[in-house]
C-alpha cells in the first residue's frame, strides 16, 4: 500500500515538473518570437516613414520642375 502511494507521488511530481519546464520553454520561445516580430515591425515602420519622406520630396521636386518649365515657356514666348 505504501509503495503505491510513493509511486503515485513520484508520478505526480514528474508530471508537475515536466509541465512546469514545458511552460517555461514555451514562454521563452513565445517571447523570442514576439521580440523578432517587434524588430520586423520596426523595420517596416522605418521603411514606411522613409517612403513617405521620399514621396514628399518627389512632390516638391515635381512642383519645382513645373515652375522651371513654365519659366522656360514664358522665356521662349516672350
Amino acid at each position: 500500500m505504501m509503495s503505491e502511494i510513493i509511486v503515485a507521488l513520484l508520478a505526480f511530481l514528474g508530471t508537475v515538473l515536466g509541465s512546469g519546464l514545458s511552460i517555461i520553454a514555451n514562454s521563452k520561445l513565445t517571447n523570442y518570437k514576439i521580440d523578432e516580430l517587434k524588430k520586423t515591425v520596426e523595420k517596416h515602420n522605418t521603411l514606411v516613414e522613409r517612403t513617405y519622406r521620399l514621396e514628399q520630396h518627389a512632390a516638391i521636386t515635381d512642383e519645382k520642375l513645373n515652375v522651371i518649365e513654365d519659366k522656360i515657356k514664358e522665356g521662349q514666348h516672350g
